[in-house]
């Protein structure tokens, strides 16, 4: 037969002994709450890491673009200068820059005229097969194609 204080002390037992149980359960259940948490960060970072790579790469794919785009443009003005055709009005300062260059170029190997390996068709045509990234513009495709 069990008196009060035995009850009592069944009964305190019983709270720590829940306590403590609870107590267990929430220091599994926080490693496990933690490690998640630290398995999602990682994720996370991997992620933005991931977004920071993509972001790079789209970049440095849009500056090869543009400078394609430029390089194509150059490449129509030299078949221009080279075939004594016009080039377009928005193109015209381009052209002036690109002729004092090759002027400067030639003037500096004590040569005045144009040299002839600056100026090949078969150089201009590799360099427009070779060296130029993605699509071009068709209006720069159709103006290095008309001077053939």
């Amino acid at each position: 037969v069990l008196d009060v204080d035995d009850v009592e002390l069944i009964q305190t037992l019983s709270a720590s002994l829940t306590d403590l149980f609870k107590t267990e359960i929430f220091n599994v259940h926080k490693k496990n709450l933690q490690q998640r948490l630290l398995d999602l960060q990682i994720i996370a970072d991997q992620d933005n890491n991931n977004q920071l790579i993509k972001l790079t790469i789209l970049d440095q794919l849009k500056n090869k673009i543009i400078a394609s785009q430029e390089k194509a443009k150059q490449l129509c003005i030299l078949k221009e200068i080279r075939d004594n055709k016009v080039t377009p009005t928005i193109d015209k300062a381009l052209r002036m820059k690109i002729q004092i260059d090759l002027l400067n170029d030639n003037l500096s190997h004590k040569n005045f005229s144009f040299s002839d390996q600056d100026l090949s068709l078969e150089e201009l045509e590799m360099q427009w097969n070779h060296d130029l990234y993605g699509l071009i513009d068709q209006n720069l495709s159709l103006r290095f194609l008309e001077h053939d």
